[in-house]
């Protein structure tokens, strides 16, 4: 029974591994916004935009839509490149924290090969 669901869940990666970097975004804009009781214009708009995102991976999983995995694709890859031109801003700013602007880096790289290969098992 286990083999299935790991089978069945390897099939979905990229889906599940954007809704978890977004559920996790959701999960510090929360805190920051329980704990420093503010939520700017930046915020708002994240969660405007996200929110959508976040809905739409989990009607991949269920609908399987090839249309739906290539507009996700190119939205995904987008914030993808977008996170990493500012990792790359990060590593050019920073000589106190490089270890988090590296591992940025190559989680930025990862989202972004994700996004590529999210349509291709359609």
């Amino acid at each position: 029974m286990e083999i299935k669901s790991f089978k069945s869940a390897s099939k979905f990666w990229q889906e599940i591994a954007f809704a978890v970097s977004i559920g996790i975004m959701f999960i510090v804009l929360a805190k920051e916004v329980i704990f420093g009781y503010k939520m700017d214009r930046l915020d708002l708009w994240l969660v405007s935009f996200f929110l959508p995102l976040l809905l739409c991976l989990i009607g991949q999983i269920v609908w399987r839509k090839w249309i739906l995995a290539v507009i996700l694709s190119i939205l995904l890859g987008l914030c993808s490149i977008v996170l990493i031109f500012m990792s790359v801003y990060f590593l050019g700013t920073t000589s106190t924290q490089l270890i988090q602007a590296i591992a940025i880096m190559i989680f930025s790289l990862f989202l972004f090969f994700a996004a590529i290969t999210m349509p291709i098992k359609y």
